[in-house]
């Protein structure tokens, strides 16, 4: 989990949301599966707001980061 959480931070940084999609949605099955519904919900309405950017800006970037780094603490 964490080295998909690795790779999702990586592939933002690279501007693929494709793949940063697609890393998500395991990420999103792993927390299903760990029962931590209010990260869950969390990590979801943080990527609802940038599913649809095909090109993300800095800022975002930065938010996705973070977040991945608030999900690690929270592990």
């Amino acid at each position: 989990l964490l080295f998909v959480i690795l790779l999702e931070t990586i592939s933002v940084f690279i501007g693929s949301t494709t793949l940063s999609f697609m890393l998500f949605i395991i990420i999103t099955f792993s927390f299903i599966s760990s029962a931590q519904p209010s990260l869950l919900i969390f990590s979801n309405r943080i990527f609802a707001a940038y599913a649809h950017e095909p090109v993300m800006p800095q800022s975002r970037k930065l938010g996705f980061f973070l977040t991945n780094l608030c999900v690690l603490w929270y592990l």
